[in-house]
């Protein structure tokens, strides 16, 4: 269990570089890791994933600037979903298929965030792995079947929203119907769907958004997505046993 959430703690130190220059058309690999600020190249022990942030106090040890409480947020937050993944699934393929899976997301997510896109080189590898994973678990048309059903019905939205929903987010619907597979897909749409409104209507009342401002659904996919990996198969089923028996 501690592996787990080391691991998923180091892969969110990765996304937060990820996050950060990819979509400013940097490389992801160099330079090495330095401050956004001050560009001093961070040592071994400034990197060290959630601890540094804690023991730095959340700023530079050169230049004393703040880092962005988003370098924090995503590593214990990857760190806490391969934790969940582990218990749920144990180390096996199906760890490693959604652990790829859930880091695509949050790279998505954040990235969505802050610059309204949905990274099309981050949805392209996700195909690329999801249809070998497809192909390894000899359920290629099951995946594949999701991922066409994702596509259309996120397609349909998208003509009728007339710019409400972005292209981004359809492509994105492909990918995580390319992982979930066709039998959890539709869950997976209503729960952003769903998500998305609760959080939206918060926003608006409190004031933080007007009906007017863009929102990013790319989270929102994510979230749905995220919960059904977890929860989807005990929700289908107590939905059978209590409507469907």
């Amino acid at each position: 269990m501690l592996f787990s959430f080391i691991l998923g703690a180091i892969i969110g130190s990765f996304i937060n570089v990820v996050v950060y220059r990819l979509p400013r058309n940097m490389s992801i690999i160099y330079p090495s890791s330095h401050c956004p600020f001050c560009k001093k190249r961070l040592r071994f022990y400034e990197l060290i994933p959630i601890l540094s942030f804690l023991f730095q106090k959340g700023r530079c040890r050169n230049c004393k600037a703040k880092i962005p409480e988003r370098y924090f947020l995503i590593e214990i937050i990857n760190a806490l979903l391969f934790l969940i993944l582990f218990n749920k699934f144990g180390f096996n393929i199906y760890f490693l298929k959604y652990a790829l899976f859930i880091s695509l997301l949050v790279i998505v997510s954040f990235i969505d965030l802050e610059h309204y896109i949905i990274s099309n080189e981050v949805v392209f590898f996700g195909v690329i792995a999801g249809i070998l994973f497809a192909f390894l678990e000899k359920n290629f048309m099951a995946y594949f079947l999701g991922a066409i059903l994702g596509l259309f019905v996120m397609t349909l939205i998208y003509l009728f929203s007339r710019g409400g929903m972005g292209a981004g987010d359809v492509k994105l619907a492909f990918l995580i119907g390319l992982f979930v597979g066709k039998k959890l897909i539709l869950l997976s749409l209503l729960i952003s769907f769903v998500v998305g409104a609760f959080i939206g209507i918060l926003l608006i009342l409190s004031k933080i958004k007007n009906r007017k401002d863009p929102i990013p659904f790319g989270p929102y996919l994510s979230i749905g997505a995220v919960f059904t990996i977890f929860y989807g198969e005990e929700i289908l089923n107590y939905y059978i046993n209590t409507f469907l028996m």
